[in-house]
């Protein structure tokens, strides 16, 4: 499985005393690209602000206050709010060890659907009281046996997000979120792995040591309420649990002709329900009345004010460059977990977002970073792109192209593939690309070498170093492709010092 992303979901609750060694021991095992979400059940305490100073230096802290209903709640809050393939469960107290996303990413990468490690067991001082949890609680997989006693614990597991969305959300009257999670796993037979080394120092203290016991009728009454929540616990390919957020950008220079109607049908086909969106557009310079006719049409009109947000360059500074200041902005404004790439002369008829955020969101789907629609003509016929590499000697038989495409441009644009179901590609049209955000901010946007053109070929070919790039039939986009290069000189240099600057970079032709 290709992992793009790892989250840890931690449950807080006024856990200043422990919580800023906690989350320095996880940033230190986590990539640039990973997360922590922090859930505050208590959002006036100290610790909230301690947590949101961490943030502030630190983007892959994420604070989120939570629904104040228990430890079962404030974690489901947690893990709703993650967006990783591979989820840690964490507590606020502990420490983790180093090699501990390692050792579970290698289980995973074997098969394992849930991982668990075994721990110290230590005092609020660090002082080692027992060297294994395994040893002292017995611990080993079966249903029956976690269920007669339970001996899952949640700091020390970690799961992919097919099983997290087998989970949540939790059913009511469960015991404990942990023990749920892996009885998913055991009922749903998938692989759980047990590792014997010790990746984490479980802290006991008074403030998490219960010292009362627990009646027989209450451990009846648990087990009971588990079993009836396994029992009615069923398979799902995908249940949103929150409106996913996707952000789009469009980069303008004097495009007045066609820019309303990009803007309004691909804002206006957005499910809403499912889907929290915005719409950055960012203009390059424009003196024929674009930025005049976005403003009135959009900016300051109560309807879009909120999904439309306009960004004035004080001069041309190219397609890519806009882009990655857009994905800037986005960043402080609007973090997304999808992000589209749009051309200003296209036309939406459907909620094709939804369609690409239900593909993406699948666990099946994982190893994908970028979906490529198919793209048509405003009348409705399909445009023959090219979905190999750019090599010259197919963009001179796209370039001399007929009536009917020849053996060539029919090779660079994968004719004979089943056009009816999604493929790997390539190359990537730019006129409408789907990313992953993680992803697409992983490779740094796009290469400001690129004034204009070429800088989708080269973005593809990044992106297919960290996954799968496909062509996505089930979403159309119809795009009026002027093709100025061919008629306007100044566009054709550019053009063609793009194609030189391409191949210098990737070493081909």
């Amino acid at each position: 499985m290709n992992f793009i992303k790892v989250s840890v979901a931690l449950a807080a609750y006024n856990g200043e005393k422990y919580i800023e060694e906690q989350i320095s021991s996880i940033l230190s095992e986590l990539s640039a690209n990973d997360e922590i979400i922090v859930s505050d059940d208590n959002p006036s305490s100290e610790m909230s602000k301690l947590v949101i100073d961490l943030s502030k230096k630190d983007s892959r802290i994420k604070y989120i206050e939570g629904p104040c209903m228990g430890v079962i709640k404030n974690f489901e809050n947690a893990l709703k709010h993650t967006s990783g393939d591979l989820i840690f469960l964490a507590d606020q107290d502990d420490v983790w060890l180093p090699g501990k996303i390692k050792a579970v990413k290698s289980e995973v990468e074997n098969g394992a659907s849930l991982v668990m490690h075994d721990a110290k067991i230590v005092d609020e001082n660090l002082n080692i009281i027992k060297e294994s949890f395994f040893e002292l609680h017995k611990t080993g997989t079966g249903l029956t046996k976690n269920i007669v006693r339970n001996t899952y614990i949640g700091c020390c597991m970690a799961f992919t997000r097919d099983l997290l969305l087998k989970c949540l959300p939790f059913p009511e009257k469960i015991p404990m979120h942990d023990q749920y999670i892996a009885l998913v796993a055991e009922k749903n037979k998938m692989k759980i792995s047990l590792i014997n080394d010790k990746y984490l120092l479980y802290r006991q203290h008074g403030n998490n040591v219960t010292g009362g016991k627990t009646s027989i009728m209450q451990k009846l009454i648990w087990r009971k309420n588990i079993i009836s929540a396994i029992a009615n616990t069923h398979d799902r390919e995908f249940v949103p649990m929150d409106k996913i957020p996707v952000s789009a950008a469009i980069v303008t220079f004097n495009n007045v002709k066609y820019i309303e109607k990009a803007i309004k049908t691909l804002v206006d086909c957005v499910n809403y329900e499912k889907i929290d969106f915005k719409l950055f557009v960012f203009d390059n310079g424009s003196t024929d009345g674009t930025v005049e006719l976005i403003t009135e049409r959009f900016v300051n009109n109560t309807d879009y004010c909120n999904k439309v947000k306009l960004i004035h360059s004080g001069g041309n500074i190219g397609f890519g460059a806009a882009h990655n200041q857009i994905l800037e902005i986005m960043d402080a404004e609007f973090p997304s977990k999808y992000h589209c790439v749009v051309n200003p002369d296209i036309i939406i008829k459907d909620d094709i977002i939804s369609k690409m955020v239900e593909y993406l969101e699948n666990p099946k789907n994982s190893s994908v970073v970028q979906l490529s629609p198919r793209i048509c003509f405003p009348d409705g016929r399909n445009q023959i792109l090219g979905k190999r590499n750019p090599h010259f000697i197919y963009l001179f038989a796209s370039r001399m192209r007929g009536e009917e495409p020849g053996f060539l441009l029919s090779r660079y644009a994968m004719l004979n593939k089943d056009y009816t179901k999604p493929f790997e590609i390539w190359n990537a049209t730019g006129c409408f690309m789907f990313f992953r955000t993680d992803a697409f901010k992983k490779v740094g946007g796009f290469d400001k070498r690129y004034f204009m053109y070429f800088e989708d070929c080269d973005i593809t070919r990044e992106m297919r170093k960290l996954g799968k790039v496909l062509f996505f039939p089930d979403a159309i986009v119809y795009h009026v492709w002027a093709r100025d290069s061919k008629r306007n000189t100044k566009l054709k240099i550019i053009h063609i010092t793009s194609m030189l600057k391409y191949y210098l970079k990737w070493r081909t032709i």
